[in-house]
């Protein structure tokens, strides 16, 4: 697995929560603040912060998404209630130099990443910017819950990662085979399934490793960078030749 010498175009999914950049510190604060404020505002005001918080925290655990069972009990879309979600929790980043280095580094015309995501596209309209990557992947290959729905989890549905991959090969006019598409996910269980479709995975730890790699994970790295400077890079161009210094023999 993870063949990166043949010049054929390669497909990058990535996860962004947690994986094209580290959850900061204070993450499960962010999170608890989020999720109380999140649950107080679908019910109208009905659930107090603690009970909020609660009721947000045991639909996630039974759900994967905090919001479903207020957005049921209160009679709003999961879009809706998702855009009240996301637009609760900022986390403070920093540029990713190294990132963004890496992904200026890739050859375009061989290698196409894009972001597959449970969260909403206004979560990564606000955190993109932060850490420097808002013009590395286009807007047309961030697929989020609104485009893949509600029903499934990349966890335990193969829809997530088919709806991305045709997205992909309907923009760019391609065509990829399994080999050469990479899967990037801080989350393991969400590559057993990119791992039975016959694609390449790789668990992204942030400094966090594993012991033991479990079959369905092919390798683990401390940042996508580090796999994207394996990929196929833009060759340099030279200098212009009216401009170089003059051969005189």
């Amino acid at each position: 697995m993870f063949s990166m010498q043949k010049q054929t175009p390669k497909l990058l999914i990535c996860d962004f929560d947690g994986c094209l950049f580290p959850f900061p510190p204070n993450f499960i604060d962010v999170f608890k603040e989020a999720m109380g404020h999140t649950g107080h505002e679908i019910s109208g005001g009905t659930w107090p912060h603690d009970t909020a918080l609660q009721n947000i925290m045991d639909s996630f655990r039974k759900h994967g998404f905090g919001f479903k069972t207020a957005s049921e009990k209160f009679n709003m879309s999961m879009g809706e209630a998702n855009l009240i979600h996301h637009r609760n929790i900022t986390f403070d980043l920093a540029r990713d130099e190294p990132l963004i280095d890496a992904f200026k580094g890739i050859d375009r015309k061989l290698v196409f990443p894009m972001i597959l995501t449970q969260g909403s596209r206004c979560n990564l309209d606000r955190h993109l910017p932060k850490i420097g990557i808002e013009n590395e992947i286009p807007r047309n290959m961030r697929v989020t819950v609104d485009d893949h729905g509600y029903d499934r989890l990349k966890s335990n549905s193969e829809y997530p990662w088919q709806f991305a991959k045709w997205r992909a090969e309907y923009i760019t006019g391609l065509k990829f085979e399994d080999s050469d598409i990479y899967v990037f996910e801080d989350s393991p269980k969400n590559l057993i399934i990119p791992d039975q479709l016959g694609w390449n995975t790789a668990f992204i730890h942030h400094g966090k490793p594993q012991d033991n790699l479990p079959g369905y994970i092919h390798r683990q790295e401390d940042s996508v960078a580090n796999i994207l400077n394996e990929l196929p890079q833009r060759s340099q161009k030279p200098a212009n030749h009216l401009t170089a210094s003059p051969d005189l023999g």
